[in-house]
């Protein structure tokens, strides 16, 4: 009876034509359909220049920190190699038969300096209302995707090349995103991880395509950032191991200014940099609303089109200040258009 089976399943596969195929193993691999993984591709196309930049600062932020790495050889008289520096004052007590003289180095117990960060922490929320419906270029919920998926794929390199340098010990940082969404509730789209596999890249983009939510209940989406934070995440940040960092996407007023305010300030005294982008061309009131509930954390980005811009140039600036403990937040200016 298997028999019959395998061969009934074999003939099938054989009348099968090459596209038919590759699609089913397109969804085996990656646990989406061959023209979702197109459409992806495409969107991703999009901004894969707004990368170009960001690969400078992987490249800096590795380079310093093995830099540092290298610092921490000692001098001594049973190392592996002959410190450069001392080759000469080496050959001189050889020839006077000291061989136990500090011109050799070997490397330190002491792994990695302790003034550099451990752990960078990005959370991304955005807004999935239906004023945000508008899944074309320049809309808002296009440009609102476009942004995550620059986040999701900038990030996802930067961890996948930091996990090549962990294996070798030349570097200790480590990096994890969150993708969140709002409307009348939270959504996680993205848990808080330092992976994204291809189903969940798709996924995200393809809610982000469809805001149909009734409410602007952001605060119940800072809550949940909020609820997460635990004695130990909080430990980190106070000692300078960890950023945390948290983007809130929306183009209109809070429906409760007050807890979203309260939900932010809770981040903020622990220590998390908020920071919230209001686009497109709100009326009076919802300005008033989002200024009253992040005041300078708040910014406005009035032309859409250059939300990936925005979103691109401050994750530049918290990238660049991974550089050790003793960092600045970037300036408000830097996303004001």
């Amino acid at each position: 009876m298997r028999w019959v089976l395998w061969e009934i399943r074999r003939r099938r596969e054989e009348n099968k034509s090459p596209e038919q195929m590759a699609k089913e193993q397109c969804r085996a691999r990656y646990g989406v359909a061959a023209a979702e993984v197109e459409d992806y591709a495409d969107e991703y196309k999009k901004i894969e220049y707004q990368i170009k930049p960001l690969r400078v600062i992987f490249e800096r932020i590795i380079a310093a920190r093995k830099e540092i790495k290298r610092r921490l050889k000692e001098r001594t008289d049973q190392g592996v190699i002959i410190d450069p520096s001392m080759i000469a004052q080496a050959y001189i007590d050889a020839q006077s038969g000291l061989f136990n003289s500090r011109t050799q180095l070997k490397i330190s117990r002491e792994e990695f300096d302790d003034n550099m960060l451990k752990e960078f922490e990005f959370t991304l929320i955005c807004d999935l209302s239906g004023s945000m419906n508008e899944n074309r270029p320049g809309g808002k919920s296009y440009e609102q995707k476009l942004a995550a998926i620059l986040i999701i794929e900038a990030l996802d390199e930067f961890e996948k090349i930091l996990k090549e340098q962990r294996l070798e010990r030349s570097v200790d940082l480590h990096v994890l995103t969150e993708i969140r969404g709002f409307h009348a509730e939270d959504e996680a789209l993205k848990p808080l991880s330092d992976t994204v596999d291809f189903a969940t890249r798709v996924r995200i983009a393809q809610r982000l395509e469809n805001c149909t939510g009734s409410r602007t209940a952001e605060y119940k989406s800072l809550a949940q950032v909020a609820a997460k934070l635990d004695k130990a995440t909080e430990r980190k940040i106070q000692n300078g191991d960890l950023k945390k960092v948290l983007i809130l996407i929306t183009d209109g007023g809070s429906d409760d200014v007050g807890l979203t305010k309260e939900a932010k300030n809770r981040l903020t005294e622990r220590g998390v940099i908020a920071k919230a982008i209001q686009i497109g061309q709100p009326g009076k009131t919802d300005t008033e609303k989002f200024t009253s509930a992040w005041e300078e954390d708040g910014s406005p980005c009035k032309d859409v089109s250059l939300l990936v811009q925005t979103i691109e140039q401050l994750l530049e600036a918290f990238l660049d200040n991974l550089q050790s403990k003793n960092t600045h937040q970037p300036s408000k200016r830097q996303t004001d258009h």
